[in-house]
């Protein structure tokens, strides 16, 4: 169903923002169900549990911030900086969380090789939206809290799949592991969607690319999704077993 609506989004004319958003809405809630189902079968099992709740309410944050937006275009105000630019941060920090929770658990088992794998992601990404993106922006006369949001959300991104890459690196096989991955995965998605997004909002034409920065940020939700759906099914094979 959540592939469906994706596509069916694809299908919608960027001239209908306030249907799009209602399908954004729709498909983010999908998704944000799927996450607490996974988080609500570890039962027992609090610290792996508190990861997956940790994600669920990051997720939950970023959909009161895209109602809240949602609300701001249909007002025919503009969306951004506003009262939902406080819950992306707050999605952005608890997603990190996530991902570092995880990493301290595999951190013993992390080589010098995962690590500097991880550094050298880090500094290519890092290099290439700051010379790209950042830079541009933090010269501009643009306000001081555009500046700082379009800065923090690309910045943020980035120090979490610096961690998630490591914890991809260490993990072992198995199901665990391709469930992280997809939420890895998504991770890296959803920075090039706020990548995306600060670049065409600094240049002024973020109206124009409007449903393809939608379509990065969905298929971030897409895969942070798919990995709950996996780690979901494989708890509940062990429940039944």
């Amino acid at each position: 169903m959540f592939i469906i609506a994706t596509l069916a989004y694809t299908l919608i004319p960027s001239d209908y923002e306030k249907i799009t958003n209602h399908v954004f809405d729709f498909i983010s809630l999908v998704v944000v169900v799927t996450v607490l189902a996974t988080a609500v079968k570890y039962n027992g099992k609090k610290s792996r549990q508190l990861n997956w709740i940790f994600i669920f309410l990051a997720l939950l944050s970023w959909l009161v911030a895209d109602l809240i937006w949602t609300f701001y275009i249909y007002m025919g105000k503009d969306p951004f900086p506003s009262l939902s630019d406080i819950f992306y941060v707050i999605g952005n920090i608890l997603l990190f969380v996530a991902v570092f929770r995880k990493y301290l658990n595999v951190r013993k088992v992390a080589s010098l090789r995962d690590n500097l794998n991880a550094l050298f992601v880090f500094i290519v990404l890092l290099l290439v939206v700051s010379f790209t993106v950042l830079l541009p922006i933090i010269r501009s006369d643009s306000p001081l809290l555009d500046k700082f949001l379009l800065v923090f959300y690309p910045v943020s991104g980035m120090v979490t799949i610096f961690f998630a890459v490591i914890l991809i690196s260490a993990f072992g096989a198995g199901k665990e592991r391709l469930a992280w991955f997809f939420v890895f995965a998504g991770v890296c998605v959803w920075t090039m969607a706020n990548t995306l997004f600060a670049y065409y909002d600094w240049n002024g034409i973020y109206t124009l690319a409007y449903n393809l920065v939608n379509l990065v940020y969905l298929a971030g939700l897409l895969f942070i999704g798919m990995g709950a759906y996996i780690r979901l099914l494989a708890l509940e094979g062990v429940d039944k077993s």
